[in-house]
């Protein structure tokens, strides 16, 4: 019942915050419960009420997690609240993943939401939006190099009249920002690395070989039984 119920919640994180507006094309998409390809996995953390700023989520445990392919949620109003789960009101998400930076340079970041927010790249603060507020953007850059980097977005809802999180960036010589990771970016799947497979290999090889000792020796011993020694 309670699993039902954390699914529930997470539902609505997803499509249905603004479920009080109707059919208003601009609801809120927090992510998908299923796990997606080239995606930023979102952990969905429980917050005390009247939480000022983004937690220490070393210290909390997560309840669920969302997926989601870019940070797009506009300022809107939020009444809907979380049925049948009311205490996650006050709730975190925590996106992390690794993109693919095609050419390096000097990349802009622009990162609106409300409440708190924060974008770290590589384990470094890009831009700092955090604290209880209105929808309200934060800029900042960083000096990226091409190949592979770790993208992590801390996110925080606290009083639930609104919501937002939207991220946006601009590589040199782009014409206008463009939502993440629209912007010479591509968000790489995780995957199995080279090392993890050899070890594998190593051990599915060394198996294989142990396996064959012992099936070798029961056979000869089933051809040659041992002789029983005289009676004393």
């Amino acid at each position: 019942m309670r699993y039902r119920l954390v699914r529930i919640a997470a539902l609505v994180a997803v499509g249905g915050l603004g479920a009080c507006q109707g059919q208003d094309d601009h609801r809120a998409a927090f992510g998908g419960l299923d796990a997606m390809d080239q995606s930023l996995k979102g952990e969905i953390y429980r917050l005390p009420p009247g939480a000022a700023r983004l937690p220490d989520f070393r210290l909390l445990r997560p309840i669920g997690a969302v997926y989601v392919r870019e940070l797009n949620v506009t300022d809107q109003e939020w009444r809907a609240g979380f049925p049948g789960l009311t205490g996650l009101q006050w709730f975190a998400i925590d996106y992390r993943g690794q993109v693919q930076v095609a050419e390096a340079g000097r990349y802009a970041f622009t990162l609106s939401s409300a409440d708190g927010s924060r974008l770290l790249i590589d384990g470094r603060v890009v831009v700092d939006n955090d604290g209880i507020h209105d929808a309200a953007a934060a800029t900042g850059q960083a000096q990226l190099s091409a190949g592979p980097h770790a993208v992590e977005v801390r996110y925080f809802q606290g009083p639930r009249d609104k919501v937002a999180l939207r991220l946006t960036c601009q590589r040199p010589g782009q014409a206008a920002p463009a939502v993440f990771p629209r912007c010479g970016m591509a968000i790489k799947t995780p995957g199995v690395s080279i090392v993890w497979l050899s070890w594998l290999a190593l051990l599915a090889a060394v198996g294989a070989v142990a396996v064959s000792l012992v099936v070798r020796r029961v056979a000869l011993e089933s051809r040659h039984p041992p002789v029983a020694a005289p009676p004393a």
